[in-house]
């Protein structure tokens, strides 16, 4: 019992840092297409039908027509990618990861 409840735990973890590691560099692949008006701090897409961040980061159309930003989108855009606090949270899951798998390791497969 113990041996799958580590397994799934490990798994988990792994699947998360992979997510959020691939969700980063396609993030920032995705933000030239990003543009903010700087009189009135609306963030657009560049071309339409408008992209999207999340759940997953898709290019916009290529109609050349600005498109208004979703609002889940535009918090991603303005405090995580344009902050680059975004760069932290797969630095974070990788450490994590590494950390329960050296804890695995000296605890012999041991579940925490």
């Amino acid at each position: 019992m113990k041996h799958s409840k580590t397994l799934i735990i490990l798994s988990i973890l792994l699947a998360c840092t992979l997510y959020i590691t691939l969700f980063t560099i396609k993030s920032y692949s995705i933000i030239q297409h990003i543009y903010e008006d700087p009189r009135s701090g609306e963030i657009y897409w560049r071309t339409s039908p408008p992209g999207t961040i999340f759940p997953w980061p898709s290019r916009p159309g290529r109609l050349e027509a600005l498109s208004p930003m979703n609002h889940v989108d535009t918090l991603i855009y303005k405090y995580l990618i344009k902050t680059q606090t975004i760069t932290l949270l797969p630095a974070a899951m990788h450490i994590i990861l590494v950390y329960y798998i050296i804890y695995l390791i000296k605890g012999e497969g041991k579940a925490p």
